[in-house]
């Protein structure tokens, strides 16, 4: 079962993917304009690149976390938005291990996972 926790801001997405491999990063740059169809692009091209997860975590320090959850629910990525699992709200420019940690956190307590698994 995989699980996948994106901290996601308007100009960057930090993706982790938890497997029995350990923990997988990969990060995308945004454009820096805030304008809507930037926006669309760039929360579809997220979407895209977090593939087919079990469960997603969305954590972020703004709006742009709802923004991508409404996104994956009203423009084609219908199977992702049925994983969405929880959205939290988050620090700007939290350091990795403070997103592993709520990440861990938050799977462990809603799901029965165990850190000691991943």
């Amino acid at each position: 079962m995989s699980h996948t926790t994106i901290w996601i801001d308007h100009q960057h997405t930090y993706l982790f993917e938890f497997t029995a491999k350990g923990v997988e990063e990969k990060k995308m740059e945004g454009n820096a304009a805030n304008d809507k169809e930037h926006l669309k692009k760039f929360y579809h091209e997220v979407a895209t690149a977090i593939g087919a997860p079990d469960q997603l975590l969305i954590v972020g320090p703004g709006t742009a976390k709802d923004e991508f959850k409404h996104h994956c629910e009203t423009h084609n990525h219908p199977a992702l938005a049925k994983k969405i699992v929880g959205t939290e709200i988050m620090k700007s420019h939290p350091r990795k291990s403070e997103i592993l940690a709520v990440s861990r956190k938050f799977f462990d307590h809603h799901f029965a996972w165990h850190n000691s698994d991943v």
